[in-house]
Formats: structure tokens, sequence, C-alpha cells
């Protein structure tokens, strides 16, 4: 997993957006980010957990303009695919906030890092 590229991912909130130089200050004012509410809880994936599995996976939630989920992407792969699964299926069941575009709600993409990890 490249660092790199997950924080670009994760620069899609208002404030490290800046930060990172991807939107200058004023835009800011202009776009804020949706909002998780409620992340819907998924177990360990049995198989995954038989396997000892562990992973980070990066997906992207397609939201409409009233927060609903559309659709759900794997952005990077945990390298198991029971583990890419489970957190598709925990966004796609979650509950989200819209984001606002100049003060309206509008469509826009979540992405969510989870870290899949069975401890020492």
């Amino acid at each position: 997993l490249v660092h790199a590229n997950v924080n670009k991912l994760l620069a899609l909130d208002d404030n490290a957006a800046v930060r990172f130089g991807y939107v200058a200050g004023q835009a800011q004012a202009q776009f804020r980010a949706p909002r998780l509410v409620r992340q819907f809880a998924v177990d360990y994936p049995k198989r995954a957990l038989a396997q000892r599995a562990q992973g980070v996976v990066v997906v992207a939630t397609d939201l409409s303009e009233a927060g609903t989920v559309s659709h759900v992407r794997v952005v990077v792969s945990s390298g198991n695919a029971d583990i890419d699964a489970a957190e598709t299926l925990s966004m796609r069941r979650s509950t989200f906030e819209p984001a606002r575009c100049a003060g309206v709600p509008c469509a826009s993409v979540y992405v969510d890092r989870e870290e899949y990890s069975l401890g020492p």
C-alpha cells in the first residue's frame, strides 16, 4: 500500500484538501464533504479469519444529493476478496449526510480506509 496514494484519497475533506494543496482556500467555502453519520458494523469475514488474513482496504462510495449510497467500489484492495466485500457491504449499508456545494446538498464521493487486523 503506497501511503502517498492513500493520503491523496483521504484529502477529500475540506481542511485536508486545502492543506495538501488540492484546492485553494477560497474554494473550500464552496464545498463541504459528505459526513459519515453511522457506519454499518460488519463481522470479520469468517473465511478471512480462518486464513488469518489481514489488510487495509480503501473504498469509494458514490452518494446522491440526498446522501443515499448509489455505488461502492474498491479503490485499494486489501489483497483478500472477503475483506474487500465486507467493507463494501459496510459502506453500502451506512448512513451519510450529503455533501454541500455552495450551501446546497449535492452528489459526491466518500472515501473510507479501513484496517482489518487480528491483533498480536
